[in-house]
């Protein structure tokens, strides 16, 4: 009994542990893209600029018709377009939950609707069935697929900067996008791959869509190493064995011609062929999106 009691407990402090380590993951929100020069590459909007910043309405969450009107307390876009000197011409705002689901607003429809990253109701922190510790709000009811949840990152602007980070032998270097676009391109023919999500009114790439990239490999200047991590602007790295950099692998990098906008997972993301190769199924998604760096170990 008391080895019962043991494990019990130790499941309880595990569960309590985990719990307390996902919330400290989500006291705050990473703005990437159109950035002013002041906020370099990224801006980390934590709960007391939240706050500091904050503004409160009332409204509706249309996927929760009978909880009726709450009073929501957020950072509205427009606050942190201005907090990040973004540039205030940007078309649309695209946000990502932490399961990489992503929807994307043009900045009209921001404007007119006053859309705000919420952390509160009637003075309550949200709960995670109802969409927290953040997600997007409207204060005119809008679509219901605009309501996304478990807000990570926001991206200002429809496109981030087209380079990569590669880490070889711990020397860091930045593949700019004509470095990127020098590699050996390789055409697919795929309905390209893009995060799920509502994105209205931009129209989903469909099978007429010329997908293109470039293998892993060739961003790899040595083989003096055991295994590559891919790291995302948003989601989990994925870690895949040296042997597996046999298979093609790709990078992807355009469609039709075109850079791959944020709101489809651009401007780089990833295919991994697990249907052709099943020894890869189970170890590996079928694809990675938002592409930020590679680094061999």
């Amino acid at each position: 009994m008391k080895r019962v009691g043991f494990i019990l407990g130790l499941f309880a402090f595990t569960c309590i542990l985990m719990n307390s380590t996902l919330w400290a993951r989500q006291t705050q929100i990473q703005i990437i893209g159109q950035l002013g020069t002041d906020s370099g590459q990224a801006f980390v909007l934590d709960q007391e600029m939240m706050e500091a910043n904050a503004t409160t309405y009332t409204s509706q969450d249309p996927n929760f018709p009978d909880d009726g009107q709450k009073e929501f307390k957020g950072i509205t876009i427009e606050k942190i377009i201005e907090l990040t000197k973004a540039d205030e011409n940007i078309d649309g705002v695209t946000f990502i939950a932490n399961n990489v689901y992503v929807t994307y607003e043009p900045i009209e429809q921001i404007r007119k609707d006053n859309v705000m990253i919420a952390f509160s109701s009637d003075g309550k922190r949200i709960k995670k069935n109802r969409g927290g510790p953040f997600m997007v709000m409207h204060e005119q009811v809008s679509d219901q697929g605009l309501y996304n949840w478990y807000i990570d990152t926001v991206i200002l602007g429809t496109s981030l900067t087209p380079e990569l980070t590669v880490v070889e032998s711990g020397n860091s270097r930045v593949l700019d996008a004509k470095e990127i676009a020098a590699l050996p391109g390789e055409l697919l023919n795929y309905v390209p791959p893009i995060p799920r999500g509502y994105r209205k009114p931009l129209p989903a790439p469909d099978r007429d869509t010329q997908t293109e990239g470039a293998f892993l490999r060739d961003f790899l200047t040595s083989d003096n190493f055991n295994e590559v991590v891919l790291t995302p602007y948003v989601g989990n790295s994925v870690t895949l064995k040296k042997e597996d950099l046999s298979k093609p692998i790709v990078v992807l990098r355009s469609f039709d011609n075109q850079k791959i906008i944020s709101a489809y997972g651009g401007p780089y993301s990833v295919v991994f062929p697990v249907a052709e190769h099943p020894d890869l199924a189970g170890r590996l998604p079928q694809f990675l999106f938002f592409l930020q760096k590679i680094e061999t170990r």
